[in-house]
């Protein structure tokens, strides 16, 4: 059984390795960078709590020292060092990794400031290229549900998305399901396997999608998809009320007879073209 064991340790050990270098599933300057990081700066930290813990016990908790004492002065502390801690690894973010830093508080702003744009494509526009920009994704694109299809209505990088989805294609039914970020690579979608997909949640309802193909050699790591997927909650909902907008502006024009049978075609044209992007 001993021999066992080490045989299926060693061999899950050699199958995690094969995967990181062969499929480069992380990437491994950024495994090693946190590791030599993080390790360091918890090493100090616990060494820090161990210190300043049998100091303050030994100070405080002299021979005969009630219960309640005994159990205060260990949590309070725990509780202190803790937040400690904590502002530790923000000063570590802002300065061992200040372009990822950097990167995700741009996003952020993003995501709060997208309910305040006021033109649809201007939107889509801004989104595509915050992503690519702050992320370095190779490629970005946008879907939005139209009737019985999802409907590309932003794109922008090297990678060709293709231009509609069935409704029931396999990552639609996927981010319906699960209401979260998928991988790609662990479904059949005509989006391909390399990449990201983000819900566009709106009431409930799955109504629109956002794309992100993966950087060379890594996937998305969990703080970046939570990112997205608020991005594209924020982006997805002011989406939906800019085009209620024009809707609604558009059937007051009709119904006051602002728009001659021409004119109405027209704008008509323009909003079905603003809806499918480019």
């Amino acid at each position: 059984s001993g021999m066992l064991s080490n045989m299926f340790l060693t061999a899950s050990l050699l199958g995690f390795l094969y995967a990181v270098l062969k499929h480069r599933v992380v990437d491994i300057s950024v495994v090693i960078d946190r590791a030599l990081v993080y390790g360091l700066v918890t090493t100090l930290v616990v060494g820090i709590i161990a210190a300043v813990n049998s100091l303050a016990l030994r100070e405080t908790l002299v021979p005969g020292a009630g219960l309640l004492l005994q159990v205060v002065v260990p949590l309070a502390l725990g509780i202190v060092l803790g937040r400690v801690r904590e502002y530790t690894d923000r000063v570590v973010e802002r300065v061992f990794f200040r372009n990822k830093y950097l990167a995700e508080n741009a996003l952020r702003t993003f995501a709060r400031h997208a309910e305040h744009i006021e033109d649809a494509p201007a939107l889509l526009e801004a989104t595509v290229r915050e992503i690519r920009r702050n992320l370095k994704a190779p490629s970005v694109a946008i879907y939005s549900a139209e009737g019985s299809a999802y409907l590309r209505v932003g794109q922008a990088g090297d990678k060709r998305s293709p231009e509609s989805l069935a409704t029931d294609d396999a990552a639609l039914v996927a981010l319906r399901a699960e209401q979260r970020a998928v991988d790609l690579a662990d479904l059949e979608s005509g989006l391909g396997a390399d990449g990201c997909a983000f819900p566009m949640m709106v009431l409930g309802r799955l109504r629109g999608v956002l794309v992100c193909a993966n950087r060379p050699g890594e996937h998305y790591a969990a703080d970046e998809k939570q990112l997205l997927t608020q991005v594209a909650r924020e982006v997805g909902a002011t989406w939906r009320i800019l085009r209620a907008r024009d809707n609604e502006a558009y059937v007051r024009a009709m119904a006051e007879g602002e728009l001659s049978l021409k004119a109405a075609r027209e704008k008509a044209k323009t909003l079905a073209l603003a809806w499918k992007g480019a």
